[in-house]
């Protein structure tokens, strides 16, 4: 026997509080390190400007694996001098990222298990 639509509404607004709430505490260590660190956001936008150069590249045509290549180093480059820069000040490297309370399911209640998704059962929630 399932559990009544009620009980699978609280647990759903539960997950949603628990993401919002870090989320919004993501948000918060974000401004507090940009504005210690204005680099730290150079290099958020540089990290992310590399997706949209990868995209640019692939419909331009030419010798996209070369381009991809450089991109894909160029992005790992910057990806390590952010978590340098966030390390040498007191940060986790991971800092900027949101901390939900299972890592498994990211506080949704479901994650991919294969080509499956599957409600999870982790006792971090």
């Amino acid at each position: 026997m399932g559990y009544s639509s009620s009980v699978y509404k609280n647990a759903a607004d539960r997950l949603a509080q628990r993401r919002l709430t870090a989320e919004k505490q993501a948000d918060g260590r974000r401004k507090e390190i940009y504005e210690k660190y204005p680099r730290a956001r150079e290099l958020e936008q540089e990290i992310a400007s590399c997706g949209t150069a990868a995209v640019r590249a692939v419909l331009r045509g030419g010798d996209v694996v070369a381009e991809m290549t450089v991109l894909k180093e160029r992005n790992l480059a910057l990806q390590a001098e952010l978590r340098a820069l966030l390390t040498a000040n007191g940060y986790a490297e991971n800092a900027l990222e949101p901390h939900y309370t299972c890592a498994k399911c990211g506080d949704t209640g479901y994650y991919e298990l294969g080509d499956r998704t599957v409600m999870c059962t982790s006792t971090a929630r």
